[in-house]
């Protein structure tokens, strides 16, 4: 993308809304029995969550440094974690190592058959509702919810409205034409990550490939909101 395309999405995060591909975004689907006391004991944040709640936590490698930055959600009684980790990590493989006494669960990558395509700015809501349906309006922040072909999480990070529309792979190109034709009226434009990544950082929002490089502890980043004062035993609290 250029550095003229770059501007013009920076510009419809800020003043419109802009349509980004994402495939640095990872998504896992936990479920069983086990799943939410799984979750609980990787993650630092208490994990209680209301049906179709989502929570921004981290997960924390042996130095309690953030090697992902995600938000835990809950549809029912399965778990989901999105966000982004360090590509060359395996997050699966990290999940079985720190399982502790949980065993009866299983953990799905839903990222090798889905897609996320994001919509970040003021008038995103509008263009969701639009494209998806008007009942996308009463979803709250950090809030999911299902689609007969696909999930839609509200979450954020460039301090405009965001939403995060999971489809399925072969779906994609005929939900970016959906959204394009949508968001016409909105002036929406296709852009990349820079564009917002330069608005999280203007609004102060975490960027694991921005500060999660500089190998700092969560009160270093000022993130220790994103843990629970009640919990002392997790990755990377020793």
């Amino acid at each position: 993308m250029t550095e003229t395309e770059s501007h013009e999405g920076y510009f419809a995060i800020r003043n419109s809304v802009a349509l980004e591909d994402e495939t640095k975004i990872g998504c896992l689907l936990i479920r069983g029995r086990e799943a939410f006391k799984l979750l609980d004991q990787i993650c630092p944040c208490n994990v209680f969550l209301q049906n179709g709640q989502m929570k921004h936590t981290l997960l924390l490698d042996e130095k309690a440094v953030p090697f992902a930055d995600i938000y835990v959600c809950r549809h029912r009684e399965d778990a989901y974690l999105l966000g982004y980790w360090t590509a060359s990590f395996n997050l699966v493989d990290w999940i079985k190592q720190n399982q502790g006494s949980s065993s009866d669960y299983s953990v799905i990558d839903l990222s090798e058959s889905n897609c996320v395509l994001t919509l970040n700015g003021p008038y995103a809501w509008e263009l969701c509702a639009k494209a998806i349906g008007a009942e996308i309006l009463g979803m709250p922040y950090l809030s999911m919810m299902p689609l007969i072909s696909g999930t839609v999480f509200r979450a954020g990070v460039t301090g405009e409205y965001g939403y995060h529309l999971m489809v399925p792979a072969e779906e994609k190109n005929n939900w970016i034409e959906i959204l394009v034709n949508a968001g016409m009226s909105f002036n929406l434009a296709v852009t990349d990550r820079t564009a917002r990544a330069q608005c999280s950082l203007e609004n102060f929002f975490f960027d694991i490939d921005r500060e999660g490089q500089y190998q700092l502890t969560p009160p270093e980043l000022q993130l220790q909101w994103r843990l629970s004062r009640q919990k002392t035993e997790y990755p990377g609290s020793g």
